[in-house]
């Protein structure tokens, strides 16, 4: 009975350690819940109510650049207006605009507009060649066009880019993906 109080007792104090110095703020908290909530709305074709979810996110935490690209993405997509001043508020976020570009392909893939994602990661590896997470995304979207050949072209480089980096994450998903190709 007592070593059960004591566990309860040390649970209790690594809650409260937890909240007051680990836990982001619950407006963080909210924001990814919304983020969450958007993102399922995507994957059930309610672009609407996903711009909805992404702008509620928004507005609890303003300086978050991916958030920024998705009301960006939903309102070109449904057009409203507004699409491209979020464009520009992220643009000024990211740190290099190859991966704006990037993220908002990979945003643009997610959504289904292959077109539109095909146009900004070509972009992405025009400004940084070198980066394989711009080949990798392609590869995504070649897979996702059917363009099986094309695709394995981009995850070899990728692959590759990735050793010279040094980037174990990227090598280990690329490898991935050729398996699951070839």
């Amino acid at each position: 009975l007592i070593g059960g109080a004591a566990a309860l007792a040390l649970l209790v104090v690594f809650g409260v350690a937890y909240e007051v110095f680990l836990a982001p703020p619950p407006e963080v908290r909210q924001s990814y819940r919304h983020r969450l909530a958007g993102e399922n709305l995507v994957i059930d074709g309610d672009l609407e109510g996903a711009l909805d979810e992404f702008e509620a996110a928004g507005a609890l935490v303003s300086d978050d650049a991916e958030l920024l690209i998705w009301v960006g993405v939903l309102r070109s997509e449904l057009d409203e207006p507004g699409a491209e001043s979020a464009f520009e508020d992220a643009q000024r976020i990211f740190e290099t605009p190859a991966g704006f570009l990037l993220e908002r392909a990979r945003v643009y893939r997610m959504i289904g507009n292959y077109e539109a994602a095909l146009a900004d990661v070509e972009q992405a590896i025009v400004k940084d060649p070198a980066s394989g997470w711009n080949h990798y995304e392609r590869a995504l979207l070649h897979q996702g066009m059917g363009n099986r050949e094309a695709a394995i072209d981009d995850l070899e480089t990728a692959d590759e880019l990735a050793g010279e980096a040094g980037d174990h994450e990227l090598a280990a998903l690329a490898r991935y993906q050729l398996g699951l190709l070839l």
